[in-house]
Order: structure tokens, then C-alpha cells, then sequence
């Protein structure tokens, strides 16, 4: 079983396993991601989000650099929920980067709802995934996705519609 076409490709490719025998299992969403729709809201400044751990795998500091590249043109914020081993070196990238301020890093959280209530848009920036489950609880709020793509992220958001999905690394088309 696998949660993406991309990742049941994979599976053939990388190990061996017969096109006909990889079978995607469709992940959920639980009903409250579900929204009748986005709060309309004056932008006075843009609300990013990541949801994820603090990982070289999820590249918490490659946000960081989305927002600084975003901060010269536009007033934004980033806003971090998760934990891990990264949260000292992602605080550093953000001095080093003159966007402390604009920076939030929030911990492990047990509920994320509130965190994409908030923001305006959900970025994603990992080097791998399968499919990722913020952008479907994300989708199912109404929240548009900025994501990189890799695994079956290109599966979770409809590019140029529900949000864009963008070269993995690519930092100024995902700015």
C-alpha cells in the first residue's frame, strides 16, 4: 500500500514491486479541517505557516529564507509548529537573516487547527515526503499551499489553483 501515486511508483521502481500489486491507499481528513469557508481578513501583513518537524528532512530554515526574501517587497510573518533539533539553528538563520522578529517558532502543538486558522498560507518545504498531511487539513480548510515537490505533494494541491507546487528548493519561486 502506498499513500500517493508518486510514492507506488517508487515502490515499482526502487523495489521491485509490480505496478499491479502498489495500491494507493487515499489518506483522510478529519471533518474539523473542514470550513464553509476562509475568514476574510485585511492583509497588512502575509501569514506563513509550517507544520512539521524541526528536521533537516523538512528544512524548517528554508522558510526562514522564504520569508526574508518575501519581507523586502511585502510585510510577512512565519510561524513554525513543531519540534525537533533544528529550533536553535532555525533562530539563527533568522538573526542572521534580519527576520528574527517575523519568526515564531511555537513547539509541538496537539491540535494545529488554530495555527492554519491563523495563517493565510502553508508552506511546505521538505526534501521528501509521501503525502503530506497538512496540505490535505490545510485543503480542507480553504488554505492555500506553497510546497515543494517532492513526493506526492503535486497530488495534494492543484498547482495555480488550490496553491502552487514548486521545484524542491527552489526558494525564490516558492517566495
Amino acid at each position: 500500500a502506498a499513500v500517493s501515486a508518486e510514492t507506488a511508483r517508487q515502490l515499482s521502481a526502487g523495489f521491485g514491486v509490480p505496478a499491479d500489486r502498489a495500491v494507493v491507499a487515499h489518506t483522510g481528513v478529519s471533518d474539523r479541517f473542514l470550513s464553509t469557508g476562509r475568514r476574510v481578513r485585511t492583509i497588512d501583513e502575509l501569514r506563513l505557516v509550517m507544520v512539521g518537524a524541526l528536521t533537516r528532512e523538512k528544512q524548517p530554515q528554508v522558510g526562514v529564507e522564504i520569508l526574508a526574501a518575501l519581507v523586502d517587497s511585502f510585510p510577512a510573518r512565519l510561524r513554525l509548529v513543531g519540534a525537533g533539533n533544528l529550533g536553535d539553528e532555525v533562530a539563527a538563520a533568522a538573526r542572521r537573516l534580519g527576520v528574527d522578529s517575523a519568526v515564531e517558532i511555537v513547539g509541538s502543538v496537539s491540535d494545529v487547527g488554530p495555527h492554519l486558522e491563523w495563517a493565510d498560507v502553508v508552506l511546505l518545504t521538505s526534501l521528501t515526503e509521501g503525502l503530506p498531511g497538512v496540505l490535505l487539513e490545510a485543503a480542507a480548510g480553504g488554505l492555500p499551499a506553497v510546497a515543494f515537490d517532492v513526493g506526492g505533494t503535486a497530488e495534494a494541491v492543484v498547482d495555480g489553483v488550490t496553491g502552487f507546487v514548486v521545484d524542491a528548493r527552489d526558494t525564490k519561486a516558492a517566495a
